[in-house]
């Protein structure tokens, strides 16, 4: 999957509910050679998010994090345009 939206048009790739960041990185080594991509990683977790910028690098160029509730994501820049990824949680609230 991140392999093939990676090569589709568009600018930015939004990964809601990101984890530990295993998806994300997968996006960002396909886009490694296209510097246009960015690419949002986003939890509802603090502790998760946090292990995700310790795997992905917390200043790499194109690359934000947000901690964000997948269910209200209206405050996200972008999460209306490019594309969207989602993993399915293992837990329930």
């Amino acid at each position: 999957m991140a392999k093939a939206m990676a090569y589709e048009p568009g600018t930015s790739i939004l990964d809601v509910a990101s984890g530990t960041g295993d998806i994300p990185a997968r996006f960002l080594n396909c886009i490694a050679q296209d510097a246009k991509k960015t690419i949002m990683v986003t939890d509802i977790c603090p502790q998760m998010l946090a292990r995700a910028k310790d795997k992905l690098g917390a200043n790499r160029d194109g690359v934000s994090f947000a901690v964000a509730d997948g269910y209200h994501l209206s405050g996200i820049a972008g999460a209306s345009r490019g594309h969207r990824s989602i993993s399915i949680p293992s837990h329930s609230q």
